[in-house]
């Protein structure tokens, strides 16, 4: 019995301490930590039994040491008091990963992204790029054709376009040459289907650098380096005087001779009907087609193969002037000539002939015909009528 009463002394005092160390467990943070590792209730003696049901004292918790050290404690038993940050990266975070072309964000490398609309026809390719002219991939309503290259002597060529006689391309293997072209040691110049044809020569056509109003007066702003005595009137008037501005203007750009008998005219016609009142009948082309003349301009682009093809449609719109500089403003011509040449015979609504009075008069009361300077077809010589107060230009013709 008194075995007993010492075995049970010794489990009641080692309850008591385990009591005592859960009561003077520190705080850490002022968060709660683990409870102390459980004491084993059984008897150290080999022959030592828990109390055998006599109504010894019972735990609720386990009875057994666990060998790892309780969450928050360190490995002596004491409270931890490491402060690290928590880890709180998502693995499923995707804004590290690889730019993916067709999420809809321009990322960096992609020049577009427009997400489900990516189309290798569409403005934005599948690829991430741009739609642009050359890439070989044919956008909707915008490209006729691709043919990923910037060459412009194949079947596409520049705005990505098919190939045409007279776009100003030779398509090498389809065409000879492009309408105006010329090769005139050879005699040779190119027609409207892009083939080579003999010529009887070449004559000469330029617009004029200055500007005249509708009884032929020089608009003096427009002179530039010339003066008003280089274009001498010589007592003239009327279609005989716009003659005599063309001639001047030939020598000024070299085409001419001072003392050469004049033989540039200009593309003008009055009603008077006279024998100078047309301007084919100054210009005097040969009257079989098949002997006339080319027109070309100072520059080089043939404008018509012969007279009778100035009715055809030009090859080249007369925008030269006598130095073979491009003129790009007043693109309009005093005119009153048909395509064939002759007076256009018209009159105004109060019966006055659109012919600023025969080229007498400046008078914003009367009107003239005039012709679009950028146009080839028949509105390069009638478009329509306009104040004689107004400065315009002349084609001048060399004749022959």
């Amino acid at each position: 019995m008194s075995g007993l009463r010492l075995a049970l002394s010794r489990s009641s005092a080692l309850l008591l301490i385990a009591a005592l160390a859960a009561c003077t467990e520190p705080e850490v943070g002022g968060t709660e930590t683990d409870p102390p590792e459980p004491v084993s209730t059984s008897s150290t003696s080999g022959s030592g039994g828990d109390a055998g049901g006599t109504g010894g004292p019972t735990s609720d918790g386990p009875t057994t040491t666990d060998d790892a050290p309780p969450t928050g404690t360190d490995s002596e038993g004491t409270a931890s008091t490491s402060t690290g940050d928590l880890d709180t990266t998502d693995d499923t975070d995707d804004s590290t990963g690889e730019p993916i072309c067709g999420d809809g964000v321009v990322d960096p490398g992609e020049a577009c992204d427009a997400g489900e609309e990516n189309a290798d026809d569409g403005a934005c390719t599948i690829a991430c790029g741009e739609a642009v002219c050359g890439d070989g991939l044919l956008w909707a309503g915008h490209e006729v054709c691709d043919d990923g290259n910037d060459a412009d002597d194949d079947a596409c060529v520049a705005g990505c376009v098919p190939a045409a006689c007279g776009d100003g391309y030779l398509f090498v293997g389809n065409e000879e040459c492009e309408p105006g072209d010329e090769m005139s040691e050879e005699g040779l110049a190119c027609t409207k289907d892009c083939t080579w044809v003999p010529t009887k020569g070449t004559r000469l056509v330029f617009l004029s650098s200055v500007k005249f109003y509708g009884d032929l007066s020089i608009q003096a702003s427009s002179l530039g380096d010339y003066t008003l005595s280089d274009l001498p009137d010589g007592g003239k008037t009327g279609v005989l005087l716009a003659d005599a501005r063309c001639q001047a203007l030939a020598v000024l750009g070299g085409h001419a001779l001072a003392d050469d008998p004049p033989s540039f005219h200009a593309w003008l016609s009055d009603n008077n009907g006279t024998e100078v009142s047309d301007a084919v009948a100054r210009l005097a082309p040969n009257p079989n087609p098949a002997l006339q003349a080319a027109y070309s301009l100072p520059g080089g682009p043939v404008v018509a193969l012969n007279f009778a093809g100035l009715a055809d449609g030009l090859m080249a719109a007369i925008a030269e002037d006598e130095q073979g500089a491009s003129v790009a403003e007043t693109l309009r011509v005093w005119s009153n000539t048909s395509v064939a040449g002759e007076t256009l015979g018209q009159v105004d609504g109060n019966g006055k002939p659109t012919t600023c009075e025969n080229w007498h008069s400046a008078s914003a009361e009367r009107v003239g015909e005039r012709g679009i300077v950028t146009q080839v077809q028949g509105a390069w010589t009638q478009g329509a009528i306009q104040v004689c107060s107004t400065a315009y230009r002349l084609y001048c013709f060399e004749a022959g």
